[in-house]
This record gives C-alpha cells, structure tokens and sequence, in this order.
C-alpha cells in the first residue's frame, strides 16, 4: 500500500526509522515473516528436524512415463524459497549437528542386533553363525599403553 496522505507517509517514515534502530538479525527476521513464502520456509525447516548445517538442494526432476512419455511429476526448485530447497545434513558428529547425530543415534545398536538375529534383509540364519567382536591396533601406532617409569619396548 503506497502512503498517500502526509500523515501516511509520516507513519511510514515513522515506522522505518523505528526498524533502523533494530539489530540487523531482528529487521531480517521481521522481512522473513512478512515473505510470501514464509509458510513453505518454515515446512522446509520443520523438515530438517533442526539441522544445524542443512544442505541447499537446487534444481529440478521429471518423471516420465516410459510407455507413453506422459509427465507424471515434475518438481523444481525454482517454486521453493530463495529458489532452494533445504534437506538434513545427516552427520552423525554431535559437535558437527546435534540434531542429526541424535537421529542417527541408535544406528550401532540396530546394526549390531541385525547382524546377530538377522532381519532387514539380512537372512535368519546368521543366528547360527560362529560370532566374534574383534578389536584390531594397526601396529604402526606403537604402544597403546605405558605403565610408570618403565622403557618402552625395543
């Protein structure tokens, strides 16, 4: 709405000298909300889980029926905010991305449980399996533990 009136455009000017004095992060987070799009970025968000790093994905996709050449879906970055699309960065590294370390947190135990009692294609009978947890030191690390004054070994 463009301000027609002088008192328009006082509460105008008014109200953008009040939006110079907010911290950058404040007047970016205002412009962000008041986006068309604000909706789509927050599902977008929402999706990430809390993603600390999420990875921007660009482009597009078409699914095309191979008999008949027929579009069956189409989808493109260009429709999404800031022309991106935002996804999970996945990295198990806490210090890296809490969120998705937490996610991927229970992976080891599932693994593990798998491959003694079988299941996620992984045939039953593993159970039957010998079974061994073997820890290996490559021996280019030299000794793994030192005990008080004594010489380490030739």
């Amino acid at each position: 709405m463009v301000p027609t009136t002088p008192a328009d455009r006082r509460a105008a000017l008014d109200h953008a000298a009040r939006l110079r004095h907010l911290p950058e992060a404040d007047r970016d987070a205002l412009r962000l909300a008041q986006d068309p799009d604000f909706l789509r970025w927050l599902q977008q968000i929402t999706a990430t889980g809390g993603c600390a790093h999420p990875v921007h994905l660009s482009g597009s996709t078409t699914t095309l029926d191979s008999a008949t050449g027929e579009i069956l879906y189409h989808y493109d970055t260009r429709n999404e905010p800031g022309e991106r699309l935002l996804v999970r960065c996945r990295n198990r590294r806490a210090t890296i991305c809490p969120a998705c370390s937490r996610l991927h947190a229970g992976d080891t135990f599932h693994l593990v449980r798998v491959g003694l009692i079988g299941g996620k294609n992984v045939p039953a009978t593993v159970r039957t399996r010998p079974r061994l947890f073997v820890t290996l030191t490559a021996p280019s690390f030299g000794p793994v533990h030192r005990g008080g004054d004594r010489p380490p070994p030739p």
